[in-house]
């Protein structure tokens, strides 16, 4: 019984890790700015301690991922004419204009202004 049981497992196809299923989590979040550790837990079925125990075994944090999709998402839409800095930072859930500033700074050395005008 225990083989047949092991078998079909091997048959199942392979589900994707949890850190992927999170980024997936987060990029729909930034429409509805539900961004918390929380929210994204309770969304996958799972506790939070549980969500940051797996991540943790998955060499990465929920802190992490989110910061990953908003700097890719910052990054894309500043390349887009007419990205006023104010409102990506709405987009992407900071509270303040100057939050999202201290981020962007911190991920890449210069202001979101600076950076959309390097070439």
């Amino acid at each position: 019984m225990q083989q047949r049981v092991s078998d079909m497992q091997a048959q199942l196809p392979a589900q994707r890790s949890l850190r992927a299923r999170v980024l997936q989590q987060i990029e729909r979040s930034l429409a509805t700015g539900e961004l918390s550790v929380e929210a994204a837990a309770h969304r996958l079925g799972i506790s939070r301690q549980t969500l940051h125990r797996h991540l943790r075994a998955e060499g990465c944090s929920y802190s992490g991922l989110l910061a990953d999709v908003r700097r890719r998402h910052a990054v894309q839409r500043l390349a887009q004419s007419g990205c006023s800095v104010e409102q990506l930072s709405r987009e992407l859930g900071f509270s303040e204009p100057s939050a999202f500033y201290k981020a962007f700074k911190g991920w890449f050395g210069v202001t979101p202004r600076a950076y959309d005008a390097t070439p």
